[in-house]
């Protein structure tokens, strides 16, 4: 069984008084050095005593003296100040500079998407950071980036998707502009020159699979023309 009870506790403020005074061995040296009122330093000196419960210093006319006590406790609440010093750096070190694992998926070539110098740029500003690049495609992508299995990454999205179907969860950031080209065998030139989508809709194509943004692009294109469209080969690019 344990009895507990309250104090008010030590306070960081009245260790570095303790420090100054200590360093000083005197109450006006320390009070000008802390930037404070000599009767704050004398109020903060008591107050430790007081937690602590022992003298800490011998007062004279000569200034401040550490009592034996006071010379015993000096050296730990110098390296508690030091540990609080560079608890305080690490800190700041952490809001500037991003550790642990990033995630960021990629949806064609990285030289397309200037994966090396994206790289370049974090490892100089974020040295701590680890980057994973896993491969994936467009739809896949937006869809763990929505349910957070990965932190960002590259997709392509044909313009109406971008104005109303794409997660709201998801931060969306354009950085450019890509034609989208039919291409066909060159035997097939003669009927095509002047095809429209509605004569397209009728000839056979190579698909593509329900991850490819480019899917929703061509169904939206063909289908007002034909329920069927024929399909004579799928692909995953």
């Amino acid at each position: 069984m344990y009895m507990l009870c309250r104090g008010e506790g030590m306070e960081l403020y009245q260790l570095r008084t303790f420090v100054a005074v200590a360093e000083e061995g005197h109450l006006t040296r320390a009070a000008e050095r802390l930037f404070i009122s000599q009767p704050a330093v004398s109020a903060h000196i008591k107050a430790l005593e007081e937690e602590l419960g022992v003298a800490l210093f011998a007062r004279s006319s000569r200034g401040m003296q550490l009592t034996r006590e006071g010379v015993a406790l000096r050296g730990q609440a110098e390296a508690a100040l030091k540990s609080v010093g560079e608890l305080l750096a690490q800190a700041r070190s952490l809001r500037e500079n991003l550790t642990g694992e990033l995630h960021l998926a990629l949806n064609t070539d990285p030289e397309l998407l200037r994966v090396r110098r994206l790289m370049n740029l974090l490892r100089t500003a974020h040295p701590g950071l680890q980057v994973h690049l896993p491969q994936s495609s467009s739809n896949l992508i937006v869809e763990d980036v929505r349910a957070g299995r990965v932190d960002g990454g590259f997709a392509f999205v044909s313009l109406p998707e971008s104005e109303a179907g794409l997660p709201r969860e998801v931060t969306f950031l354009h950085l450019s502009d890509t034609s989208m080209h039919v291409v066909a065998p060159v035997e097939m030139r003669d009927r095509l020159d002047a095809c429209t989508w509605a004569d397209l809709a009728h000839e056979p194509w190579v698909w593509f699979t329900d991850t490819c943004p480019c899917r929703a692009m061509l169904e939206r294109q063909l289908t007002p023309y034909t329920a069927d469209i024929s399909k004579v080969a799928v692909t995953d690019y």
